[in-house]
């Protein structure tokens, strides 16, 4: 028999696949390389266009932010600003206060009245006078309550005493002061009554 040596032809065989193998390894790198390469670009590309995007906005949000802190700013000086017009307005109103008080008194006070002392507490208006009768403390009374600046005329006392010129009533009424900021409601005649 015959005897026949396949090892080279093995060997040759075992080369030959080996290298085919390999062909086909480079191969698949490459083919994985040229498909690689662009999507890791095209990712890098995205993620760069998202972190811009998002610098972007985040600059934007910095801007709103510093935009929200100057409205509060002024938010807050405006809040004291018409805190301090509303003193002045109060102060302005209470200049002129006292003369409206008194000018309404003069109007709404009869002839035969004559004031001895007149205090303010707040809002409460203590009037302390003298009268020659009772009628006439009613009318002066009746006129209080007639005014836009007074209300809820109350009488305290009348004490009867007499002067060396006459009898005469010493009374004690107490008043409350409506809004003074309010001007007069319809001009009331006083004297003709």
């Amino acid at each position: 028999m015959v005897e026949l040596n396949l090892l080279p032809w093995r060997r040759d065989l075992a080369t030959r696949r080996r290298k085919e193998k390999l062909l086909i390894l480079v191969l698949t790198g490459v083919c994985a390389m040229v498909f690689a390469a662009p999507a890791a670009l095209i990712t890098n590309s995205w993620v760069n266009e998202s972190k811009q995007l998002n610098d972007y906005i985040q600059s934007r949000i910095d801007r709103f932010d510093e935009s929200l802190e100057e409205v509060r700013n002024l938010e807050s000086r405006k809040a004291e600003l018409i805190g301090q017009i509303q003193i002045l307005e109060h102060l302005q109103s209470g200049r002129s206060a006292t003369a409206r008080v008194l000018d309404e008194l003069v109007v709404a006070m009869p002839v035969q009245i004559t004031l001895k002392r007149v205090e303010r507490k707040n809002n409460l208006l203590v009037i302390i006078g003298r009268a020659e009768s009772n009628s006439d403390v009613s009318q002066f009374m009746k006129n209080i309550n007639r005014s836009y600046l007074f209300s809820r005329p109350r009488l305290l006392e009348i004490e009867k005493q007499i002067k060396s010129e006459g009898y005469a009533n010493e009374f004690y009424i107490n008043v409350y002061l409506d809004d003074l900021k309010e001007g007069p409601k319809e001009q009331v005649s006083w004297k003709g009554d």
